[in-house]
């Protein structure tokens, strides 16, 4: 699929509400709980997308964080990409 094509499915008002529910404090300390909550939105938001999911840990000033990524079921990183057209 075209970028432009891609960018033609995207929902405007569905991305401000995913936003607006990302807003606010997301603090280890200070806010554990919407931290993971963000996390877990993400990680539905994507598997709804039919991307497969992981948590990818790396750690900051002694304390273990997460990413979440998607990945296209299928795609192998360690390939080249290729492109159509």
């Amino acid at each position: 699929m075209s970028l432009p094509q891609l960018l033609s499915r995207v929902d405007e008002q569905r991305l401000q509400d995913l936003v607006r529910q990302l807003e606010g404090p997301r603090h280890p300390d200070a806010a554990p709980g919407a931290l993971e909550r963000a996390e877990r939105l993400i990680a539905d938001h994507l598997n709804a997308a039919g991307l497969q999911t992981e948590r990818q840990g790396f750690e900051f000033r002694g304390r273990t964080f997460h990413n979440v990524v998607g990945t296209h079921p299928g795609s192998d990183h360690d390939l080249p990409l290729l492109r159509s057209g």
